[in-house]
């Protein structure tokens, strides 16, 4: 019988999420739910498409948003969407 291997298992955070921050000057993929409504996967497929803020990119491995970008973001939607814009 073939060996199979490893099945994938999500790994459990060694430490709890820092509490979202309103006022910070960048926010990260996991607060992106707080900050504009939708996750990182969704931001990432709009950042592709031209729509969305591209990140910062903070060391290798981590990414983050500008919060004045995301908010000039979230202002230009709701102004497109009263047809203000």
């Amino acid at each position: 019988m073939a060996q199979r291997g490893k099945r994938h298992t999500k790994r459990k955070r060694k430490r709890p999420l820092p509490p979202y921050d309103p006022n910070a000057d960048m926010v990260r993929g996991y607060h992106l739910p707080y900050a504009v409504g939708f996750g990182e996967v969704t931001a990432w497929r709009l950042r592709r498409a031209g729509r969305f803020p591209d990140p910062i990119r903070i060391t290798d491995t981590v990414n983050a948003w500008i919060a004045a970008e995301l908010r000039e973001w979230r202002r230009t939607r709701e102004r497109a969407r009263t047809g203000q814009g």
